[in-house]
């Protein structure tokens, strides 16, 4: 009885002092007691040591900490309970090395895995090896690390350790997954064959890079000024195989020869752009961006530099190796009304046709969802590379044309018609019989241009089916697919609802601004009869006629009145419009256009007026003096206003945009 209250007391001290992070008095009970060694504070199955790991925290070193931890590891050692320790597992299967791989602690990690090497093939709860659990979390070091120890005087690297049995997937999975390129680029450069596995969904890593648009520049939002920077900063830093610090995104090797010159026009670069209201933040943002897609792209050229061919087994998991290679674009299309399986059809990683999973899904290629996802770069890369991926096929049997249609992916659409593709690939019909214009013609409730408003939506739409017809040869145009229906009766039928919305939202904004324009119109017309002075009892002329604030005054306030009322014109024709399909190409985006200028140039006399009237009360000195007034007075509102009058003009004016439409946030 007086034992188990002893050992009680001792777990409670245990547990009390490593929750507190008092690890000297800890380091100094393992040393006296080496009962703690081993002594469970916890239902979780856990000690002293597993806590002492965990809170391990390489962005913030605590040297009492990794001290008092080595020094509790060299005790274990020294009374001979290491090695049962080091396999003891947690509640999630997690054993000692495990935690430390997880958390990043180089060190332990080669003092743990040095002990016993064995430690590295034990798999947790998940099915993962602690060199899974470092690439999940993006320790490169500790990668490394493992990956030597275990390695160390083999002939071949074993893979299978690199692979989580919950899901198939791998650890080149997860480094990009996570956006760790260094990392990846180092997996690449150790365990090639990765790139050709897929988990039990069927998706390679190239398939997970594809679904990553924001890392590549075709799919950045840039500003202007961002624009500029991104072309004035340093952008060619190299990934080594094997680098020397653990921050995969922000540190980066040395840079070229042309450093010197390419640093000071980035200096000048920063004056200029400091001067103009453009911080330093933004251009260590833009910097770290343009290097991030250096980096990607060094990734994305590795990557498709290794081209086996493989065939996959029907339950999406391993592949196996098969001779044949492939070569140029085929004269003849493949048969459309017989789906491509993974059993009839071997493929390389960038030109297979089909991934099956177990419950016979087909998976689309990296081809098909880098086109889905508007990666411009990863379709050049992948066509040139291989160019019978052209005859890549999703699940509904769609073409990378019909993809990128469906997708407005505008960028990648121009590309794929100027790049000369044969004839077939635009005549090529889904399993429904869809063409690439039955395929434009598709609106989903996912799909919004990024502009405001339902009826420039709509605008928008008619414009990209109108490109896409203009872009395919002509006798596709009246094709009937499955059902029988034309591209024009499909965009009609899906595009409904999107037609009745911007119908609600211009006769709501119509009548917002009609009254808006009213009031205008009413105080424009009290000022326009008014004289500021009066007039001259005895010649009947204003006083004030050769004053310059005079004849500002009424040409504004004139202004103002006609220009309110060209407002009330426009809007009224707008909310007795019929509101019918091919209005909203040109006929009702006009209207709004000019209404929203005149309504702008409006308020902008109005102001004008009411300020050149008001100095008129305001002696010679005070005049000079209002003026900044009346300036930071009307700024911000008509900079505002005119912003977004200025969207709706470059969205009313521009054939098509680049990159405008966002299927998946990120």
């Amino acid at each position: 009885m007086e034992e188990m209250s002893y050992e009680d007391n001792l777990r409670n001290d245990l547990y009390k002092l490593a929750t507190q992070q008092q690890w000297e008095e800890v380091m100094r009970i393992y040393k006296e007691n080496p009962g703690a060694h081993i002594l469970m504070l916890s239902k979780s199955t856990v000690t002293a040591f597993h806590i002492a790991i965990s809170s391990y925290n390489p962005n913030s070193p605590n040297l009492t900490h990794e001290r008092c931890t080595m020094k509790m590891f060299s005790f274990m050692k020294e009374w001979g309970q290491v090695s049962e320790l080091l396999r003891l597992p947690n509640l999630r299967g997690d054993t000692l090395l495990h935690l430390a791989a997880a958390v990043g602690w180089e060190a332990m990690c080669i003092q743990i895995a040095s002990q016993d090497p064995e430690l590295i093939e034990i798999r947790n709860s998940n099915g993962e090896t602690p060199l899974f659990i470092s690439a999940q979390h993006g320790n490169l070091q500790t990668f490394v690390a493992l990956h030597g120890i275990y390695n160390h005087g083999k002939d071949k690297v074993d893979e299978s350790l690199c692979r989580r049995n919950l899901d198939g997937n791998t650890v080149l999975h997860s480094a990009i997954s996570g956006e760790y390129f260094r990392l990846a680029y180092f997996i690449l450069g150790h365990y090639k064959n990765l790139l050709n596995y897929v988990n039990i969904d069927g998706e390679t890593p190239l398939h997970v890079l594809a679904r990553k648009p924001n890392l590549f520049k075709s799919s950045s939002q840039l500003r202007f000024y961002e624009s500029i920077i991104y072309h004035c900063v340093c952008s060619r830093p190299k990934i080594k195989n094997l680098p020397s610090t653990n921050d995969q995104r922000k540190d980066y090797d040395s840079y070229s020869s042309n450093s010197t010159t390419c640093i000071s026009i980035l200096k000048f670069a920063t004056r200029v752009l400091s001067s103009l209201g453009v911080g330093l933040s933004t251009i260590r943002k833009v910097q770290e961006m343009r290097v991030g897609h250096s980096h990607v792209m060094q990734m994305l050229d590795k990557m498709i530099e290794f081209e086996p061919s493989y065939k996959y087994d029907s339950n999406g998991q391993r592949p196996s190796h098969l001779p044949e290679a492939f070569g140029d674009i085929p004269n003849q299309p493949p048969n459309v009304e017989e789906p491509q399986t993974a059993e009839n059809y071997s493929y390389n990683i960038y030109q297979q046709q089909t991934i099956i999973n177990d419950d016979d899904e087909v998976k689309g290629t990296p081809l098909l969802e880098a086109a889905k996802m508007g990666i411009l770069e990863m379709v050049k890369q992948i066509l040139n590379a291989v160019p019978v991926a052209i005859n890549d096929r999703d699940s509904d049997g769609k073409n990378v044309l019909m993809v990128a249609a469906e997708n407005r992916q505008i960028a990648v659409f121009d590309y794929l018609i100027q790049r000369k593709l044969p004839e077939y690939v635009f005549h090529d019909l889904d399993y429904q019989r869809n063409s690439v214009l039955h395929s434009a013609a598709i609106l989903r409730h996912d799909q919004t241009w990024s502009i405001p408003g339902a009826a420039l939506q709509m605008q928008w739409e008619i414009t990209w089916f109108k490109h896409v017809t203009k872009s395919i040869p002509p006798q596709t145009c009246r094709n009937q697919n499955a059902e029988g229906e034309t591209p024009s009766q499909i965009f009609t039928r899906t595009h409904s609802s999107l037609v009745k919305s911007g119908k609600e939202w211009l006769t709501k904004t119509s009548e917002f601004c009609t009254v808006v324009a009213a009031l205008i119109a009413t105080v424009a017309f009290a000022t326009s009869g008014t004289v500021p002075g009066g007039f001259h009892q005895t010649y009947g002329y204003p006083i004030l006629k050769d004053e310059p604030a005079f004849k500002i005054y009424s040409i504004a306030s004139l202004a103002a009145l006609s220009l309110s009322i060209a407002t009330l014109f426009s809007f009224f024709s707008i909310v007795i419009s019929r509101f019918e399909e091919r209005d909203f190409e040109r006929d009702l985006p006009r209207k709004l256009l000019v209404g929203l200028t005149c309504l702008i140039l409006s308020k902008a006399a109005m102001l004008v007026s009411f300020y050149a009237g008001h100095s008129f009360i305001l002696v010679d000195k005070l005049r000079v003096s209002a003026t900044p007034i009346y300036v930071a007075a009307s700024l911000p509102i008509m900079l505002f206003v005119m912003a977004k009058n200025i969207d709706l003009v470059l969205v009313y004016y521009r054939i098509l945009m680049g990159r405008s439409y966002k299927v998946f946030p990120h």
